[in-house]
């Protein structure tokens, strides 16, 4: 009896042996889970760590190289860690690429932003402004929101016309609200004598000649208008909006309504005039014509050590996505009244006999059309809606009406009398960014 009983109370059972087994792994694999979170979440804070102290480094730099007269920043020498690398490098709104280098005036406020990268691909992103030497600040931008793309920065600033220049031969240009950006200088005779009178923000990245004209700046929507440069005012033209002047002002005659901030010397004529509270601000020197000039305007002169200016936050346009991506996208060389996409090289569109629809087409909604070169949209009654891009050449336009917002290198130029255009978002047209048709 003795020995039946040892042998059975001594006994493991193969289930007890799985079960115990199965519990072993558990809290094993359990442990070395956490043990390798917890090596990652380590590993992940000393790389942000780390890309902290480097960005901080590069910034004091900047800020000690800032109280020199003139300097430069080169691409490759900003960092010193070989485990870190800038992506991204933008300085005053210019993209640096690798090997290049930027000239700094230390007079002004000083725009960076970059992103650092490590070896395991985390990053680190700053966007700072450097005070100058002379405590002249930037201009007050026309987006406030971070800008993540492209897409998003003609999306937030409603942007309606970005190029080299901006020609009208047309009627009448609206943009409430919208945005031009002007990447060169404008004459009077460019702008048809009102052309820019409904739209609110404007930046012309140059000198100004507005001589032309009844109204520059919208009278129901003022917004901020830029000129990098010299501004010259004729004897007729009425200004609405805040004006910004990277330059000298020469006012003839012309009407302000909004106050303008000259970071130069102002030049007056006999006859102009400043609306109720507008005031102009300068840092240099004013000049008029000396017997008996009205002291009411004098008054609306205010002369300061410096005013707010700088530069204005520019997006620098992409480059064309590859071949094979405009073919999956649904991207042909068809023309048609309705939702066309196309994409080539020097573009052509005109109005035309349609055989299948057995009438003659010169509406054409919702056309996105992206060319590796120019584009050209000419016919007498021919009406559009869409975007056009020609991020490599120009933009022609001739018809009674475009509806949309046009993206050229060198330009959009409409070249026909009594057309109008009118500004719509480029989420009207593109609703997803991952449609967007450049990098």
């Amino acid at each position: 009896m003795l020995k039946k009983y040892l042998f059975k109370e001594a006994g493991i059972t193969l289930l007890e042996l799985l079960v115990t087994l199965l519990l072993v792994t558990t809290l094993l694999g359990t442990f070395f889970g956490v043990l390798s979170s917890t090596f990652k979440f380590n590993n992940k804070t000393q790389s942000h760590i780390n890309l902290r102290q480097e960005s901080n480094i590069i910034i004091t730099q900047m800020r000690q190289r800032h109280q020199e007269k003139n300097y430069s920043v080169c691409h490759d020498s900003l960092v010193q860690n070989v485990n870190i690398s800038i992506d991204k490098l933008w300085i005053n709104n210019n993209f640096i690429n690798k090997g290049d280098c930027i000239s700094i005036d230390s007079s002004y406020d000083l725009n960076i932003k970059f992103t650092l990268k490590d070896s395991e691909n985390n990053s680190f992103d700053i966007d700072t402004v450097i005070q100058s030497r002379k405590g002249i600040s930037s201009i007050p931008i026309v987006i406030e929101k971070p800008i993540s793309s492209f897409y998003d920065y003609l999306k937030n600033n409603k942007v309606f016309v970005y190029g080299k220049q901006f020609s009208f031969s047309g009627n009448n240009v609206i943009g409430q609200n919208a945005t031009m950006v002007i990447l060169g200088d404008i004459q009077g005779n460019q702008i048809n004598g009102g052309a820019y009178g409904k739209v609110s923000n404007i930046y012309i990245d140059g000198k100004g000649v507005i001589d032309s004209g009844q109204q520059f700046g919208s009278k129901d929507f003022p917004g901020k208008i830029f000129f990098n440069g010299d501004l010259t005012l004729g004897s007729y033209q009425t200004i609405y909006g805040e004006v910004f002047v990277n330059g000298n002002l020469k006012n003839i005659g012309s009407t302000i309504n909004g106050n303008i901030y000259v970071n130069g010397n102002v030049e007056l004529g006999w006859t102009p005039t400043i609306k109720g509270d507008a005031r102009i601000y300068y840092t240099g020197t004013l000049s008029y014509p000396k017997d008996g000039y009205p002291e009411s305007i004098l008054k609306k002169l205010v002369h300061q050590t410096t005013v707010p200016l700088g530069n204005q936050y520019i997006a620098r346009m992409p480059s064309l996505k590859s071949k094979e991506w405009y073919d999956k996208n649904g991207y042909t060389n068809e023309i048609k009244p309705s939702n066309m996409k196309i994409f080539g090289n020097n573009i052509n569109v005109k109005s035309y006999y349609d055989n299948n629809l057995k009438k003659y087409v010169d509406t054409f909604n919702n056309a996105i059309i992206v060319s590796e070169g120019d584009i050209s949209v000419r016919s007498g009654d021919l009406k559009m809606t869409g975007v056009l891009f020609a991020p490599n050449g120009k933009v022609t336009f001739e018809g009674t009406s475009f509806e949309g917002l046009v993206i050229s290198k060198d330009g959009f130029n409409v070249v026909s009398g009594g057309t109008n255009l009118t500004f719509n978002g480029i989420e009207n047209y593109l609703k997803d960014e991952k449609d967007f048709p450049l990098n």
